[in-house]
């Protein structure tokens, strides 16, 4: 395992429950030994001290740490199939150092303190040739049973909808978070709307679940709240933005609500 962040901590672990984890390489020793103390296998922080036999590699770390640590890993390899997990780089980063080697994306949100139920979570894969094709396959199957084949292109654009979903719909939250507690009011309250949201899009298409002034064409309202918002010109402009975005998708997709 050459990574011991969010990533790599949780597929890892799991991964420990099925097959042999000899070895997990971070850049710091800390991070390293907790990882390999949970595994009961050796750390490192020396690249040069790698493992070279094992029969997969999983590399889980930043899109900027990745080309370069495999560039320098990789040639030393004796055998194996060299795996990623990031879900904006092209299998190609392998390119021209590895034999066998490929992707395995999990869509999902990972932070330390919480545990993940691998079985909900949807797998996307990729090799370069068959034999690394059956091995990111069954290195997936040790996770989930929601495994998806797909290629890097398709891949560039699963991410940017995660992004979208997640890491922007989260960020809405400490944007209200903050607005809540400058307001006294508490942010725990907005839960069960939270929660509500979430639940309709398991049934209905986001743009038929989409309800507030901006989908209803309520100006007078979405004024009102431009006007409250004069104190913090970056909301108000993204408030106003993100209603102007609403209302051209109610106008571009409205045959798709029907």
């Amino acid at each position: 395992m050459i990574g011991a962040g969010k990533v790599a901590t949780h597929i890892a672990t799991h991964l420990s429950l099925y097959t042999e984890i000899c070895q997990v390489y971070s850049r710091t020793s800390a991070s390293a030994e907790d990882l390999a103390a949970k595994l009961h296998c050796e750390a490192t922080q020396d690249l040069t001290a790698l493992y070279t036999e094992a029969d997969v590699y999983i590399f889980s770390l930043t899109d900027n740490a990745l080309p370069e640590v495999i560039k320098s890993v990789v040639p030393h390899l004796q055998k194996g199939v060299c795996i990623h997990t990031a879900g904006s780089l092209p299998i190609d980063v392998f390119k021209g150092v590895a034999t066998d080697f490929g992707v395995l994306y999990p869509m999902q949100t990972f932070s330390k303190e919480k545990e993940i139920r691998w079985e909900d979570v949807p797998l996307f894969i990729e090799g370069n040739t068959p034999h690394a094709i059956a091995i990111v396959k069954k290195v997936a199957q040790y996770l989930s049973s929601s495994i998806y084949e797909i290629n890097s292109a398709q891949r560039a654009y699963l991410h940017i909808g995660a992004v979208l979903t997640c890491n922007f719909a989260n960020h809405l939250y400490a944007i209200a978070e903050q607005l809540f507690k400058e307001k006294g009011l508490p942010f725990h309250t907005l839960l069960p709307l939270i929660t509500e949201t979430t639940a309709k899009v398991q049934v209905l298409s986001p743009l038929q679940a989409q309800t507030g002034p901006a989908q209803r064409g309520d100006s007078t309202v979405i004024e009102k709240h431009l006007q409250l918002l004069e104190e913090n010109p970056a909301l108000q402009n993204l408030y106003r933005a993100m209603s102007e975005d609403i209302a051209r998708y109610q106008q571009l997709y409205a045959n798709d609500k029907l």
